[in-house]
């Protein structure tokens, strides 16, 4: 961080995590938010707190109350180091648009697109080129140890 800089910090994290560890003994913790990790940190020298109004950011987060949003970036790097911790391995990190796109081969994404209705697809192109470049995806896995 920079001399002065402002950061936020997501202490309940680990506790979170050990949480979900401790019943999910074999499985997948797959997150998927907008955030950074620590080489993008100098963007953020005031942080990452900020408020959303009809799809537009808003600096005064405390401007409004009850008609926006108040959210924070997540610290991708911190969120990885903590779930390591409680026993997860992180198997994948890429772009929402990545994910989505890996979920289904291309023949099955064609079949899906060609029994889809307008809405869906614009749903599916808001998803994959809108918010796909945005949001990240984290999949863990978690594997039962044995004793």
């Amino acid at each position: 961080m920079p001399e002065g800089g402002e950061l936020e910090a997501a202490l309940a994290i680990p506790a979170w995590l050990r949480r979900i560890a401790s019943t999910l003994s074999d499985g997948y913790l797959v997150v998927i938010d907008y955030g950074y990790n620590d080489r993008e940190l100098l963007r953020f020298p005031a942080g990452t707190l900020l408020s959303y109004r009809k799809h537009q950011a808003v600096s005064n987060v405390l401007a409004g109350p009850g008609s926006q949003d108040i959210t924070a970036h997540v610290n991708f790097t911190w969120l990885s180091k903590c779930a390591a911790a409680a026993g997860f391995e992180l198997e994948r990190s890429e772009s929402l648009g990545s994910w989505l796109l890996a979920i289904w081969g291309e023949e099955e994404l064609a079949r899906r697109w060609a029994h889809s209705d307008q809405r869906w697809r614009l749903q599916w192109k808001q998803l994959v080129f809108g918010m796909g470049e945005t949001f990240r995806v984290l999949q863990f896995r978690r594997i039962r140890q044995q004793t």
